[in-house]
């Protein structure tokens, strides 16, 4: 087997040289209502929206399954830290359609040897939706109809150039051609992906997604 979901840069696999997987996935999905009191009566519930997404699971890190327990945790200490956010990709399929920022995380330690090195970490890890919040200006409304016209011209006149065979575990499939665009979700090894284009450094696989061009990562197979 190989990767199993991804949180950002955090990658679960399960592999005959590592094993960093989750178990007890939960989440929890609520309404608000405000409530009118009226008097002799039941109150009248007026609906609000929904409420963020809280979800939760568990994480073991494990010296024997080739994972370095501290250094792991690390990574997760970053995100609560810095209240980075992220997609949270689960069978290469977004887990939700917004984003999760990390809120709570409850680590335990069951195996500290005789040297005081810690071999085995167990972590509850506690996440917050983060929705996205798309802005819109009346000034721009006419610049932007021109330019949704422009670029689904383009998108439809736009032929396939070739496909790409994903090499290693996972790789980011991003909203634009670099890093600093975000994660939309990723792809595994053995994927096949259908290519547009070539922009830079990286692929255009179409529907504003693309992916990194590297060798390192995937082969490329132009149409015949």
């Amino acid at each position: 087997m190989g990767t199993i979901a991804t949180f950002g840069d955090l990658v679960f696999t399960v592999s005959a040289q590592q094993v960093k997987t989750f178990d007890e996935l939960s989440r929890t999905m609520e309404a608000r209502y405000t409530k009118h009191e009226i008097k002799h009566q039941k109150p009248i519930l007026e609906f609000e929206g929904l409420d963020v997404d809280p979800i939760s699971f568990d994480i073991q890190l494990r010296a024997a399954l080739g994972v370095n327990p501290i250094k792991e945790l690390e990574k997760w200490h970053e995100y609560i830290r810095k209240g980075k956010r992220a997609i949270l990709v689960i069978g290469n399929r977004p887990f939700s359609n917004n984003a999760f920022v990390v809120n709570r995380i409850t680590e335990k330690y069951p195996d500290i040897d005789n040297r005081g090195r810690m071999l085995a970490i167990d972590a509850t890890i506690e996440m917050l939706e983060y929705p996205i919040t798309i802005k819109s200006s009346k000034k721009t409304t006419q610049k932007t109809a021109k330019t949704s016209n422009n670029n689904n011209s383009s998108k439809t006149s736009k032929k396939k150039t070739g496909t790409i065979t994903i090499t290693v575990q996972s790789v980011n499939i991003r909203s634009g051609p670099g890093t600093n665009y975000k994660i939309l979700g990723c792809a595994s090894k053995n994927n096949t992906l259908t290519v547009y284009e070539k922009k830079g450094d990286w692929y255009n696989l179409g529907s504003g997604k693309y992916i990194t061009a590297s060798t390192k990562y995937s082969k490329f197979k132009g149409v015949s």
